[in-house]
């Protein structure tokens, strides 16, 4: 199998854009190697409010605190039968002082959900709560022209509603643009996560859960099904504040 452009591919994405069942996908290749949130414990570490981060001791101890260390093994050499990397990352973890010039050595695309989706989703998992940080789009825009000014291109665009009504489709032409060779195994695995990298965040503490529950006892894709959302006016401050940001990107 050969690369057209890197070894390493990095998924960019605000959370609950699917991106798990994306990266669960891509965890189905024996010659893949997986990083899920690579980057977590360096930002949580470099966090003054780190606090509310469930296990953020073991999360620290097991994905590491020195971002370039970090950087290095995202970027470097790959284990013994491994390919190609494929990295779920969130750019709200890429802060300023971890420098950006090591993005060029990625391949890099971008997951976008709509924002409605998003927000409500977020808030489901965090029990009614949102985060001081909201939920990401900007940052996720931020970076995307980082990328660009970084690697002189603009990087791929994939709306995860494309992805869920056609995970055949979707799945070949992202690995023939990345320059991997598509499997069927792709598009199906075991449920329980019991050979998956998200398994250890789940056990970590039961707050991770709702994070990754739909991907825990999945077995596919799930069929798309098209809802009516009833968006509730007291969140429309923040949609309004991620709406151009997403349609910047989209």
């Amino acid at each position: 199998m050969t690369l057209i452009t890197h070894k390493h591919i990095a998924m960019w994405s605000c959370p609950r854009s699917r991106s798990s069942v994306v990266t669960r996908a891509f965890e189905q290749l024996d010659e893949c190697e997986i990083f899920v949130l690579p980057l977590y414990g360096a930002y949580i570490f470099k966090r003054p409010d780190a606090n509310d981060v469930p296990d953020k001791e073991l999360i620290m101890n097991d994905w590491g605190t020195d971002p370039q260390k970090v950087i290095q093994k995202i970027t470097g050499e790959l284990p013994e039968g491994k390919a190609f990397s494929f990295q779920k990352d969130n750019p709200l973890h890429v802060l300023p002082e971890f420098g950006t010039s090591w993005l060029k050595k990625l391949s890099n695309f971008f997951l976008l959900r709509d924002p409605r989706e998003i927000i409500l989703s977020y808030q489901k998992a965090m029990n009614g709560e949102l985060p001081y940080y909201g939920v990401g789009i900007k940052e996720l825009y931020q970076l995307f022209k980082t990328v660009e000014a970084v690697t002189g291109e603009t990087p791929l665009v994939i709306h995860s509603d494309d992805v869920v009504k056609n995970p055949l489709n979707a799945l070949q032409s992202l690995c023939t643009y990345l320059g991997i060779e598509f499997n069927l195994k792709m598009l199906s695995w075991q449920s329980g996560l019991q050979d998956s990298k998200f398994l250890k965040l789940v056990e970590y503490s039961s707050a991770h859960e709702p994070w990754f529950s739909t991907v825990l006892n999945s077995q596919h894709f799930l069929p798309y099904q098209e809802k009516k959302i009833d968006f509730p006016d007291n969140l429309m401050p923040i949609l309004e504040e991620c709406l151009p940001y997403y349609e910047k990107i989209l």
